[in-house]
């Protein structure tokens, strides 16, 4: 996935236009690479190199900061409208139609309850959002797939 606009949650690095993008290799529901270099090596990058440190300061033996814990859609045709990209933050910037969001980190507040396997139990959250040109392809239950954004343009299905 290519994070190309605000990061936020407790980080709260935001816009990150002076940065340029990063990019995460996410395999089963979990991060491996930043900037297509494996977890543990330095990208060079100061932005992914933050963004691997918040994560990292708040993991357990798990791995559970790297592991997503929310996916959100933004819906909402009139956020952000006035507001220049510098401006906007990942609280608003995930609800501007045709964005996503993937948070990676604590899902504990979204009802996932102790003892529970797929709780990430870290004090960490991280949202990060995807804005220019994002395709979402899902797979239902029965294993038909379906677009869910094709061009930052959220589709029926």
């Amino acid at each position: 996935m290519v994070v190309d606009g605000p990061i936020g949650g407790n980080h709260n690095l935001d816009m990150i236009e002076d940065y340029g993008p990063i990019t995460l290799v996410v395999k089963e529901g979990n991060i491996t690479h930043v900037n297509n270099i494996p977890l543990k090596e330095n990208t060079g990058n100061s932005l992914a190199e933050s963004v691997k440190s918040y994560l990292g300061s708040g993991n357990n033996a798990e791995g559970h900061a790297f592991r997503i814990a929310e996916l959100g859609i933004g819906i909402n045709g009139k956020a952000c409208q006035s507001k220049a990209p510098k401006d906007i933050g990942s609280s608003e910037g995930e609800k501007i139609y045709g964005t996503c969001h993937i948070a990676f980190g604590s899902n504990g507040s979204f009802g996932v309850e102790p003892g529970d396997p797929n709780l990430n139990a870290v004090p960490i959250h991280c949202d990060m959002v995807l804005m220019n040109g994002l395709n979402v392809d899902c797979e239902r239950k029965d294993g038909t797939n379906f677009s869910l954004i094709h061009e930052s343009e959220p589709q029926g299905y």
